[in-house]
């Protein structure tokens, strides 16, 4: 029992030595062309995307340079992948993120411990980013207010600038105006939209994007700020 206990923990933390394809074992990273662009390219994963074979992603042609990853959800979920995607991004060098799915009728501070507790930042790795993507049954003021209320604390307990994701219209609807000050990453994925009236940073311009090494459809963004690097977004 203890041997199988050692392998599967080995299985879930050593990428290289247990990549799903085999020939990569003590093998170098394969010289593929990469897709090359003016915008940083990376993806942002949950639990959905099912087990991760992070080698594959390293040596996909998509040049993935970041990973955005779900942390915790609300006051007391966590993604059971998350360790996992920490842990291996780390290994191979792909600048990292993690990132709170805010419930909006459960209690803001409670759901900031849940994301500190949860998450260790190092030098790196991207500015904590906050996901808000529904309205409260308690009313936009209560949502907004909790907003607020998160990104003060991460601020405050982090030193840094955290980071909002949420969707075009549902900023424009129910937070433009109301949470300001804080970095946006933006989600909008009709070809043509016009983001020019939101001052974002990121882009997540599709949820169907193909990675090898990922076996479902996955986010792709954009780093989109043409007055800083995306290392300005990172922990020193």
């Amino acid at each position: 029992i203890f041997l199988i206990f050692v392998g599967f923990i080995t299985f879930l933390y050593s990428p290289i030595l247990f990549s799903e394809n085999p020939k990569r074992q003590n093998q170098k990273t394969r010289e593929i062309p990469k897709i090359q662009s003016r915008y940083p390219f990376g993806i942002d994963v949950s639990e959905y995307q099912g087990i991760i074979d992070w080698v594959d992603v390293k040596d996909s042609y998509h040049n993935v340079s970041y990973v955005l990853m779900r942390s915790s959800m609300g006051v007391d979920g966590k993604d059971k992948f998350f360790e996992r995607n920490w842990s291996y991004t780390k290994q191979l060098g792909f600048i990292r993120g993690a990132y709170h799915f805010y419930r909006p009728n459960e209690d803001a501070e409670a759901q900031f411990r849940n994301f500190v507790s949860t998450v260790a930042f190092e030098k790196g790795d991207l500015f904590p980013v906050l996901d808000v993507e529904a309205t409260s049954k308690k009313g936009n003021k209560y949502l907004v207010d909790g907003v607020n209320t998160w990104l003060r604390l991460a601020e405050k307990h982090f030193g840094v600038k955290p980071l909002l994701y949420t969707y075009k219209d549902f900023y424009n609807d129910e937070l433009k105006g109301k949470v300001e000050g804080y970095p946006i990453w933006v989600a909008a994925y009709t070809d043509g939209t016009d983001l020019s009236m939101i001052d974002h940073v990121f882009h997540q311009y599709s949820d169907s994007e193909r990675i090898s090494g990922i076996r479902t459809e996955v986010d792709a963004n954009k780093f989109k700020d043409s007055t800083k690097t995306i290392q300005e977004y990172c922990f020193k």
